[in-house]
């Protein structure tokens, strides 16, 4: 008798834990549809990095720009792609970092966030495709999968509206010259306007460079024209 008691103690926490689980086959695209279109409202748009505080390095307060924007010809009923450039306004033709973000549902305040680098076996010039009317028009979503390994973070959204987007860890980066090899992404979207916490690795595991949230880069349109 204790036995058999036992086993329907064992069974029913065992059902307990598998009823927290989520449920793979559970549609929630409709869902993921709305959390899609709202972070594609805050976050869509040009900012302009111009800090001039005296108190940071120098390398921080040379004019920036972030380009953030939709892939929507990639997008499925499931997933949804987005696309990160950081560049100096000086030198288009050579961003100093794009990543390509592959988001899917989670929960109703998180979805998971895949970090991608353009791969090494891309067409010549794909770093360049921001630049066009349809970017990556090209490349299918297929191939970056294929070509290149994630790095795994998240997208959330927080009660007072701001969208956090981070890694889990750092992303490694196969720079030339650059002094770093991996990047921890840590970036906020306010709707109006944006701010970084990005750290660069150093191939010995310390820190190049680290930007402040403290400071929080204006978003200047929503429309990409511009470039």
């Amino acid at each position: 008798m204790k036995t058999l008691f036992l086993i329907l103690s064992i069974l029913g926490c065992t059902n307990a834990i598998f009823a927290q689980l989520p449920i793979e086959d559970e549609d929630h695209s409709a869902e993921f549809k709305k959390q899609v279109k709202s972070f594609t409202k805050s976050a869509q748009g040009l900012y302009e990095v111009r800090n001039t505080d005296e108190r940071i390095p120098e390398s921080q307060r040379q004019p920036q720009d972030l380009l953030m924007f939709p892939i929507t010809h990639w997008n499925t009923e499931k997933d949804a792609w987005f696309c990160f450039v950081w560049l100096s306004p000086k030198f288009k033709e050579k961003p100093l970092e794009l990543v390509l973000i592959h988001t899917s549902y989670n929960d109703a305040q998180m979805m998971r966030a895949d970090f991608y680098s353009m791969p090494a076996t891309a067409p010549e010039g794909f770093l360049l495709e921001w630049r066009k009317a349809k970017p990556f028009a090209p490349m299918t979503a297929d191939f970056l999968m294929t070509e290149a390994q994630p790095c795994k973070g998240f997208i959330s959204i927080g009660e007072d509206g701001v969208y956090k987007m981070q890694s889990f860890e750092p992303c490694p980066r196969n720079t030339k010259g650059a002094g770093y090899v991996a990047i921890s992404v840590d970036s906020r979207f306010y709707g109006k306007t944006y701010s970084s916490g990005v750290k660069f690795h150093t191939p010995d595991g310390k820190i190049l460079l680290e930007h402040s949230h403290e400071f929080k880069s204006k978003k200047t349109s929503s429309s990409l024209k511009k470039y």
